[in-house]
């Protein structure tokens, strides 16, 4: 999934920063975050949702707890999807700096996370980890980039980002 995640950052990138007035990068920046979250979102959710699935056929059944890292795995590829869009925008505001930042808080949080999470969960607490640092790390750009523009519905995307990853998280626990 990280590959769709480049793929998707790559693809995204001129029309992102393609120049015009106004502000457009912003709203560029907008349109390219739901389309990067809606779509990366429908593959978590489908990934997560075959998971258990896949594992039994391909793994067996003495892998069949990784099936458990998948969802939290997938919503940080959502969370990173939107950070790579976030990151054009900032790039395209020369606000890149702001990336560079929040990235090291993500990473801090993974680190500490994982410290906390592997021994009880295993794998799937490797995966939460990976997840809380993307989550991190795209709250807190977008956040951030709020003073460029990306506001409104920007800030409801990212909530629901963060929504759709727990609920997945549900789910897989169920």
């Amino acid at each position: 999934m990280s590959l769709v995640v480049a793929g998707f950052s790559l693809a995204l990138w001129p029309f992102i920063s393609r120049e015009a007035s106004g502000g457009a990068p912003v709203v560029r920046g907008r349109q390219a975050l739901l389309v990067t979250a809606a779509g990366l979102g429908a593959a978590a959710v489908a990934l997560a949702g075959v998971a258990p699935e896949l594992f039994a056929i391909l793994a067996g059944p003495a892998y069949s707890a990784g099936a458990a890292a998948v969802a939290p795995m997938a919503g940080g590829m959502v969370a990173f999807g939107c950070l790579t869009v976030l990151a054009g925008v900032a790039g395209v505001a020369y606000q890149t700096a702001r990336v560079a930042l929040v990235s090291l808080a993500g990473m801090a949080l993974q680190i500490i996370s994982a410290l906390v999470l592997v021994r009880e969960l295993g794998i799937a607490g490797a995966a939460v980890a990976s997840l809380s640092g993307y989550a991190l790390a795209t709250l807190g750009l977008g956040l951030w980039l709020r003073g460029i523009g990306m506001t409104g519905v920007q800030v409801m995307s990212l909530l629901a980002v963060v929504a759709l990853t727990a609920g997945m998280l549900a789910l897989d626990a169920v």
